[in-house]
């Protein structure tokens, strides 16, 4: 019995020197986590768990130290061992979500976070983590419930706000986005996520100018930041700015020449700026990078069709639904070539093919309506209110159902419709024209040369919105002025007949009798059949 005593006593004494033995292991790889030397604390840890198999702490800490040299595996399973001894424990569930989150499983880290969670639901961080892991399956109706619930919890972690303008955003609340991005730039002034992601949501408002000044808020922050370069050349581009957003792209291609999103949004930005072989360059070399890129044949062909090469845009065209038959952009734009080329029945069938293959296509909407109403197709409303349904930002469907409204004469109509296309696009040179001509039916001529006057302000060598405000300004009484147009009109076209003749009526407004019965001469010559007799009555 006495044997049995002191060998019960020598193990509880050696039990001890484990246990104490491992704390002061314990305490050794702390300082050395304190430190970052994350090798020397994995091996104090490792041995404080040989001595203390059971040693939640050492588990948790190695855990740690194992995430400190990025090898989120063994940091997983360290702190699920830490949990298998203590369900309880939170810093343990809490990171154990983390690194599954790290290794992509987000499923599990949901999970985890979620019995993190029902121990301590006043816990904000662990909200956010939760938020981020249920954005990464683009669960993010979710995350952006957790978000709030983070927010309103006080997380320590500033980034929520950034996260939650993502999730915002994803929902298509955009200003709400804004407001959470500027929140983020009130706690980090240099944070490039938040400004990039402003800048993005600005876009989507339209607000292409507020966007680039974000934009270029990220490249003072980090000059070489590709994703701005290209965001930025993609808004210069749609501001109608195109050689800075040429000059945007080259900048992106020095960094990865064989950027094919890169050399393709180019081409489009070359083609605006009607550099048609520098677009078509740069659809040859995605077609070089990449043989059976579809779009590069569609941007080739936009190219050689803006250049009248309309035999070559047709190869590309058709090359590239014989890549893809699938390709809505294809069908489109050779039902453009088609409707250029006054083929109606061919560019209707291509548009309804593109509906076909998406029926929120609100681009092949619009210019199948365009087509109809060439032709007199009562429908084209119909498609017209339908672009506009699917797309109510665009300034060229407005545009387009504005003008559809003036030809059938309800120009109130048509007046709201091309209002709500300037105001959605104050460049839009043909909603002015449009609008203009409007006000002209309902007998405003003061603001039809206002109009007329916006037009010009964008395309100074427009002969017929130069002739149409000689109009204007002739019922408005201004003959000088209206002289001044018609002198630029001629000067643009001196084969216009009419320019000819209504300067020869303006002339004798103001006294010039003798070039204004000239013009009646040149006017007749040029086939103006009501010159001649006008010609009796003022040049006796």
């Amino acid at each position: 019995m006495k044997t049995l005593f002191l060998i019960m006593a020598c193990l509880v004494l050696t039990t001890m020197a484990y246990s104490q033995n491992a704390k002061k292991l314990n305490k050794s790889g702390d300082v050395k986590l304190e430190a970052k030397d994350y090798a020397g604390a994995v091996e104090d840890y490792s041995k404080a768990i040989e001595l203390d198999p059971k040693n939640e702490y050492a588990f948790l800490q190695r855990g740690i130290a194992n995430a400190g040299l990025g090898d989120y595996s063994k940091a997983s399973e360290d702190y699920d061992k830490a949990i298998a001894i203590n369900p309880q424990n939170e810093e343990a569930l809490d990171r154990s979500g983390y690194a599954k989150a790290q290794l992509g499983d987000n499923k599990a880290a949901i999970a985890l976070y979620t019995k993190s969670i029902a121990l301590d639901p006043i816990d904000g961080d662990t909200y956010f983590f939760r938020g981020v892991a249920k954005a990464d399956t683009k669960d993010f109706k979710g995350a952006l419930a957790d978000y709030n619930k983070a927010i309103e919890l006080k997380t320590t972690e500033n980034e929520v706000y950034v996260r939650r303008g993502v999730a915002k955003a994803v929902a298509k609340d955009y200003k709400g986005a804004v407001v959470d991005y500027n929140k983020a730039l009130e706690l980090d002034p240099k944070n490039e996520d938040a400004y990039l992601g402003r800048g993005n949501a600005k876009s989507e408002t339209l607000d292409f100018a507020g966007a680039i000044e974000d934009y270029t808020k990220v490249l003072e922050i980090e000059s070489g930041h590709l994703g701005a370069l290209f965001s930025r050349a993609d808004a210069y581009l749609k501001q109608r700015e195109y050689a800075k957003a040429i000059a945007d792209y080259d900048k992106v291609l020095a960094g990865d020449a064989k950027n094919e999103k890169a050399l393709l949004s180019r081409a489009q930005a070359k083609t605006a700026a009607k550099d048609y072989k520098g677009a078509e360059a740069d659809a040859d070399k995605v077609i070089a990078i990449n043989d059976k890129s579809d779009a590069a044949y569609v941007y080739r062909g936009i190219a050689k069709m803006k250049a009248n090469d309309e035999t070559e845009a047709m190869y590309d065209f058709d090359k590239a639904l014989e890549l893809n038959q699938k390709s809505e952009l294809a069908y489109v734009y050779r039902g453009n070539l088609y409707k250029n080329k006054g083929d109606h029945t061919g560019a209707i069938n291509d548009y309804t093919k593109a509906i076909e293959l998406n029926p929120k296509n609100d681009q092949a909407y619009n210019n199948r309506g365009l087509v109809k109403d060439e032709i007199k197709d009562k429908t084209a409303m119909e498609d017209f209110n339908k672009a506009i349904g699917l797309n109510a930002t665009n300034s060229e469907y407005f545009n387009s159902r504005g003008n559809a409204k003036k030809a059938i004469k309800d120009y109130k109509g048509a007046l709201l419709d091309l209002n709500k296309a300037v105001e959605l696009d104050a460049k839009n040179e043909s909603a002015y024209l449009g609008r203009a001509a409007a006000k002209e039916a309902l007998l405003d001529y003061k603001g039809a040369n206002e109009d007329y006057t916006k037009a010009l302000d964008l395309n100074a060598n427009n002969g017929a919105a130069l002739f149409s405000r000689g109009v204007a300004k002739t019922k408005l009484n201004d003959f000088k002025g209206a002289v001044e147009d018609y002198d630029k009109a001629i000067a643009i076209d001196a084969t216009n007949a009419n320019a000819y003749y209504n300067r020869g009526v303006a002339k004798q407004k103001i006294g010039q009798k003798e070039s204004g019965c000239q013009d009646f001469d040149k006017a007749t010559e040029l086939g103006n059949t009501s010159a001649a007799n006008t010609k009796k009555v003022f040049c006796k």
